[in-house]
């Protein structure tokens, strides 16, 4: 895409602008020194400016090579997903079926790590698909809860936005709490179809533990967020206090700790 003079200026960062100006006074200090001083500022100009246009456009060119990177990676986790029904044995729930991804492409993190783990999809289509579906409803869930407060600065009338997002917040919050845990779940559940190998069972422990990570940090956002919309609120009867907790790894000490899929 070709950007006019404007468009390029404006699409530069501040921190490069400042340092594109430090490029054009050197290289005009250095030719002032070298020639005279109306050929020298002419050229110097023109070095500045090509070295400017020559790293802008690698910036740009990088950006790019990331976004189609990404797209691809996604594209290739979505056709995971559309395949898992054909390849799981026995029906599927109505409740479990689901169609694209709509917002993993606000995590480019968790991104990389499914695609990372996508060969762990063929011991267990299913589990890999949930895990999915429950990845995608927390970045809903707190992409809800961001448009809410946006939509409270946006508002000619704030108090009745707010009022109306405090509500919400903190059911969102349970809904991701319990998406967060049933992603983890999912994802901890492939190892049983996986064969023993050491280096599988190395790279879906680490993996394990970068997703809940990533996922916690969705949580801790989120929750700041609401969090945001209680303060103008405050707390009633018939309101509730919400924690910064999130699901926790069990032990053999818990309730539940023979399940064979509730870990989390």
């Amino acid at each position: 895409m070709k950007l006019g003079v404007y468009d390029y200026i404006a699409s530069i960062s501040d921190i490069n602008k400042l340092g594109f100006l430090f490029i054009i006074s050197i290289v005009l200090f250095v030719f002032t020194t070298l020639a005279p001083i109306t050929i020298a500022q002419i050229g110097g100009l023109l070095v500045g400016i090509s070295v400017i246009i020559i790293l802008q456009d690698r910036e740009f060119s990088n950006i790019d090579t990331f976004n189609r990177e990404m797209e691809f990676k996604l594209n290739t986790i979505k056709r995971l997903v559309r395949s898992a029904k054909k390849d799981r044995p026995g029906p599927m729930k109505r409740k479990d079926v689901i169609n694209d991804p709509q917002f993993l492409h606000h995590d480019a993190d968790i991104i990389n790590l499914l695609y990372n783990v996508k060969d762990f999809y063929q011991y267990n289509p299913a589990s890999f698909q949930l895990t999915v579906k429950s990845i995608d409803n927390v970045l809903r869930l707190h992409d809800e809860l961001r448009l809410i407060n946006e939509a409270i600065g946006n508002s000619e009338n704030p108090a009745g936005e707010i009022r109306r997002g405090a509500g919400r917040c903190e059911d969102n919050l349970d809904v991701l709490d319990e998406n967060q845990s049933d992603a983890l779940n999912h994802f901890h559940s492939l190892i049983i179809s996986m064969p023993s190998n050491l280096v599988l069972d190395n790279k879906h422990t680490d993996n394990q533990k970068r997703l809940h990570l990533l996922l916690q940090r969705h949580r801790d956002d989120a929750f700041r967020l609401c969090k945001k919309l209680q303060k103008f609120t405050g707390y009633h009867k018939d309101r509730k206090v919400i924690a910064n907790i999130g699901p926790k790894a069990t032990t053999i000490h818990d309730t539940f700790a023979n399940s064979q899929f509730q870990f989390y």
